[in-house]
C-alpha cells in the first residue's frame, strides 16, 4: 500500500481549504472597510448625527469620571468608628502550691548532682 497518493490528496485538500479561508477573510475585511467608510461618510455629512455622537461620548466619559471621583472620595472619607467600650474582666488568680522550673537535663545522675551542687554554692 502506497502512502504517496493519499498524502498528495490530503495536501491538495488542505491547500484548497487554506485558499478558501484566505478568500473569506479578505472578503470580510473588504466588507468591513466599505461599511466603515460608508458610516464615516454618513456621519460627516450630517451635523445632527455628529452632535449626538459627541454628546453621547462626552456623556459616557463624564459618567465614568463621576464614578471615579465618587469612588475615590468615598475611600478617602471614612466615617470614624464608634468608640468601643472598655471591657475589664476581673480574674482571680488562685493560690497554688510552689512550683518547680527545670533549668537543665542530664543523661547521667553524676552530672546532674554536680550541677545541683554548683547552684547551691551560688545561692549563698
Amino acid at each position: 500500500m502506497e502512502i504517496g497518493p493519499y498524502l498528495h490528496g490530503i495536501s491538495k485538500g488542505a491547500g484548497a481549504l487554506i485558499q478558501t479561508a484566505i478568500c473569506l477573510a479578505g472578503s470580510f475585511f473588504s466588507f468591513l472597510r466599505v461599511s466603515v467608510h460608508r458610516v464615516y461618510g454618513f456621519v460627516k455629512e450630517h451635523e445632527r448625527v455628529q452632535f449626538y455622537l459627541k454628546t453621547g461620548v462626552l456623556g459616557i466619559v463624564s459618567i465614568g469620571l463621576m464614578v471615579f471621583i465618587i469612588n475615590t472620595v468615598s475611600h478617602m472619607v471614612k466615617p470614624s468608628p464608634a468608640p468601643a467600650e472598655k471591657i475589664v474582666e476581673k480574674t482571680e488568680i488562685p493560690v497554688v502550691k510552689p512550683f518547680t522550673i527545670q533549668v537543665s537535663a542530664y543523661l547521667k545522675k553524676e552530672f546532674a548532682d554536680n550541677y545541683v551542687s554548683n547552684l547551691k554554692k551560688k545561692k549563698h
